[in-house]
């Protein structure tokens, strides 16, 4: 959600049941990446996420940008970053999907890393950092790569109520990107205090619990169209 309670864009989260049993997200990605099947498993997220952004520009949700998590390794592979761009224009999706990579695991021993940012980019797919704070790596990376935006850590959004030296992180961080020219989005926003303290410190764009918990796409449709265009 941005400041005015219109939504901007969604996160697709992978959900698998097995035995009808729902299985820990963290686990399958385990799964798949110990019998080499992690490759195949991102192929299949990304068309699912194309089908339903396909969905929902039938429904008239022409302007939503939906983005999926990828590692750096991937960002870092020209034939993944090109599959991406070629499967976004097959589906007429220029501007729909968007890319998280996130801040775990280190940009700086990677070559290709920030022309690919820039070759998504100009092929309508935006980047962001996932899980951003201000560790010596994570500056690092705003020094040499056109990043979107920045998701900050859950861990400070989830102390900004508390935690005066949150605040203070969470402030210079939307500072560098009035700067550097990058959005600065909160995710585990849960309560309006929380809200309200971040929009404070300058967040423009918001995502949490107190908005909406995950729902199936099609249910999104019916949220999109009863909670976008608001003004709160």
């Amino acid at each position: 959600m941005d400041v005015r309670g219109n939504i901007v864009g969604a996160e697709a989260l992978l959900r698998w049941q097995y035995a009808g049993q729902k299985i820990y997200p963290p686990i399958v990605i385990a799964l798949a990446q110990e019998d080499g099947y992690y490759a195949d498993l991102t192929a299949c997220i990304i068309e699912k996420v194309c089908d339903d952004i396909a969905a929902f520009k039938a429904a008239a949700l022409d302007d939503i940008r939906v983005s999926i998590n990828i590692t750096v390794e991937q960002l870092n592979d020209e034939a993944f970053v090109r599959a991406v761009i070629e499967t976004v224009r097959r589906r007429g999706l220029t501007g729909n999907l968007g890319l998280e990579v996130t801040e775990e695991s280190s940009l700086l021993h990677y070559d290709k890393i920030a022309r690919h940012i820039d070759l998504l980019g100009e092929n309508g797919v935006s980047i962001s950092i996932d899980d951003f704070s201000m560790g010596q790596t994570s500056l690092k990376y705003l020094q040499t790569n056109n990043f979107d935006a920045v998701k900050l850590d859950g861990a400070l959004v989830r102390e900004v109520a508390a935690n005066g030296r949150s605040k203070d992180i969470i402030k210079s961080i939307v500072t560098l990107g009035n700067t550097l020219g990058f959005a600065t989005v909160a995710e585990y926003v849960e309560t309006d205090e929380v809200r309200n303290l971040l929009l404070g410190l300058g967040c423009q764009y918001f995502q949490g619990y107190l908005y909406s918990p995950a729902i199936p796409p099609e249910e999104f449709i019916n949220y999109y169209k009863n909670h976008s265009k608001e003004v709160k």
